[in-house]
This record gives structure tokens, C-alpha cells and sequence, in this order.
């Protein structure tokens, strides 16, 4: 789900998780996890999470899936390097 700050995305997500059952994939959420355990209580990590990181998350989440359900990206991170 791509779009401007505030303009519903993650909303829709969840309109797709309930009436479609798509699992929900919050790529924001997934950053916020690895920061955690990148950093300690007394360092936070506050250097950018490398999309490597990301990828690799998304894919155990994906493998983990046992009822093959359907998946949609919230706060999709799209970088081109």
C-alpha cells in the first residue's frame, strides 16, 4: 500500500485483512523490531535499518505462512540504489 501520509493506507490494509483475509505486512513496524535489536536500552540504534534487514524479515514471515493466505504491504519501503 503506497501513498501520502495520512491518506488512508493502513486503513485499507485492514479493510483487506477483514474482508478479504490478506495477512497484513507493516514494513514500518518490521524497521521499528530490528532498530530494537540493533541498538540496547542504552543505545538505541539511530542509524537507518538496512533494507537487507527488512527483506530478510519479510521472507521468514512470508515462509512462515502455513494457510497460504494472501499479503499486503502497509508502508511499503521503495528506495532505488
Amino acid at each position: 500500500m503506497v501513498g501520502k501520509s495520512l491518506s488512508g493506507k493502513s486503513t485499507l490494509s485492514e479493510v483487506f485483512k477483514d474482508k478479504l483475509n490478506y495477512k497484513i505486512i507493516d514494513m514500518k513496524k518490521i524497521q521499528v523490531e530490528i532498530k530494537k535489536k540493533m541498538g540496547t536500552d542504552e543505545e538505541p540504534f539511530e542509524g537507518e535499518v538496512p533494507i537487507t534487514s527488512v527483506e530478510k524479515e519479510i521472507l521468514n514471515i512470508i515462509s512462515q505462512n502455513k494457510s497460504k493466505s494472501r499479503f499486503i504491504f502497509d508502508d511499503y519501503i521503495h528506495k532505488t540504489e
